[in-house]
């Protein structure tokens, strides 16, 4: 579905912002996703500004006003922009709930055969037509594996990250006490995450993790890999640079010239997922 697409890739980029600068100026973040093309984050308060490179995507970048509840989608080729907000995840919401009531009702007239087909329509419509759900809470515990690296000009220490008790990363953090970054100094822009991607009933997946767990981590990722079921391991994630200084307002504001598009534009758009 293209809003669970839509929140992934902001859910990704704010993960990494609930740890943020521990004074009041702005903080920039540069991080990368295995080959794919660095991502820029701008975080200043509770408004953040997220582009992406990806000259494929049409979403190209991505304005969050946690204050306001309001997330903005820029296609900086088209020079267009599509702003959600809270009133319209809950429309949404109620729209799917509404035509999964009717496809339940026919159902019942269906043969068996069309009936199963039908059923796994609606299994997938779950998450946007359920009322929002407690998110999943998992434990986890970084066992450290003795080891120190500096990545990106950034000591940090070498952990396996358990989560529920099985295997889940291996991770490079920098410990929050050498004020790299700060975790609670954006908490405001990590509960707006959270809320937007409960309130479209992601409670689980990969959108989540950007948040899972950000509490119970030591200190700050500074590279994460993912340990899969299969023994393989994922793409690295990096925090290829952080900065701080002034950001201008202008830079969480739409561009002057840019035209609105109606939300529903967005359903075929092509939303990425980084």
């Amino acid at each position: 579905m293209w809003v669970r697409s839509m929140m992934a890739a902001v859910a990704v980029s704010a993960g990494l912002a609930a740890a943020a600068a521990p004074a009041r100026a702005g903080v920039t973040i540069v991080f990368q996703h295995g080959t794919s093309p660095p991502m820029t984050m701008a975080v200043d308060g509770d408004k953040i500004h997220v582009n992406s490179p990806d000259r494929e995507a049409k979403t190209t970048s991505v304005i969050i006003d946690a204050a306001a509840k309001k997330m903005t989608v820029l296609d900086d080729r088209a020079k267009t922009y599509t702003e959600i907000t809270e009133a319209d995840v809950k429309r949404i919401r109620g729209q799917a709930a509404a035509m999964r009531g009717q496809l339940e009702q026919r159902m019942a007239a269906m043969p068996p055969e069309q009936r199963q087909q039908m059923q796994a329509m609606l299994d997938k419509m779950a998450g946007a037509g359920a009322e929002p759900a407690k998110p999943v809470k998992h434990t986890f515990k970084f066992e450290s594996l003795g080891q120190k690296k500096t990545v990106n000009g950034m000591s940090c220490q070498m952990y396996k990250v358990l989560r529920d008790g099985k295997a889940h990363e291996e991770d490079c953090i920098s410990p929050w006490s050498a004020g790299l970054l700060k975790k609670d100094d954006v908490e405001g822009l990590r509960k707006f995450g959270e809320e937007m991607v409960s309130n479209m009933g992601m409670t689980d997946g990969h959108a989540r993790q950007a948040f899972d767990g950000i509490d119970q981590y030591p200190g700050v990722p500074i590279s994460r890999v993912a340990l899969n079921d299969d023994g393989s391991r994922g793409d690295e994630d990096q925090v290829k640079s952080i900065t701080r200084g002034s950001i201008p307002a202008s830079r969480f504001a739409v561009p002057a010239g840019y035209t609105k598009k109606d939300l529903s534009a967005l359903a075929g758009g092509g939303m990425h997922q980084p």
